[in-house]
């Protein structure tokens, strides 16, 4: 799905330009979403939250980057990922997919834990030399993950749980995987980061 809206990003630039008109498509999409609705080239889901995150970067930018956020906020935000959570474990109709276009957001809200804790205050260095890699590499190593991972259990706490873990794994394994190439096998690193070492 990504590809796809990676193609047809430029019509969500033109839908952004107008704040009115970007609503309107988050609505129409939402709508659709719930009746369950699907384009013939991909999911509704993921046209909405490619399209709600872009309103978000454009309309709301500081709130989303605002580093300053207070404890009880991001406290409130950590409370509502996990009763999502447990609404889409009871598999409520309409509201988990609510929730399940909200949980992105709920996330990287929960998130700013970590800043106000300052573990973002020195940038790891080798993030940005092997970002590239990471993202280029990551998508067969996440699906499969996501494959093995769910053969575990189809209970709702265990996919949420590993819906967190499987990202943690792969970064994890894709810096070690980046390193011993850097190091041992460095032509064909830079191969495959375009130089970026």
């Amino acid at each position: 799905d990504l590809i796809v809206l990676t193609v047809f990003s430029p019509v969500l630039v033109m839908v952004l330009r107008n704040k009115y008109t970007t609503y309107v498509a988050i609505a129409v999409l939402l709508i659709l979403s719930l009746l369950g609705i699907n384009t013939p080239v991909c999911q509704t889901n993921s046209i909405l939250l490619f399209t709600l995150g872009g309103a978000l970067s454009v309309y709301h930018r500081e709130y989303w980057e605002n580093p300053n956020g207070s404890h009880f906020e991001t406290a409130c935000y950590i409370a509502l990922f996990f009763v999502g959570a447990v609404i889409r474990w009871l598999a409520i109709p309409y509201l988990s997919t609510i929730i399940l276009v909200l949980s992105p957001i709920l996330f990287w809200k929960s998130c700013e834990l970590l800043g106000q804790m300052h573990v973002f205050d020195h940038e790891p260095l080798w993030f940005c030399k092997q970002s590239f890699f990471i993202y280029s590499a990551h998508v067969f190593l996440v699906e499969g993950l996501s494959s093995i991972l769910s053969r575990v259990s189809s209970n709702m706490v265990w996919v949420s749980f590993s819906y967190m873990i499987n990202p943690i794994i792969a970064l994890a394994f894709l810096y070690i995987a980046a390193r011993i190439l850097a190091q041992r096998f460095p032509k064909v690193y830079g191969l495959l980061c375009g130089n970026r070492i």
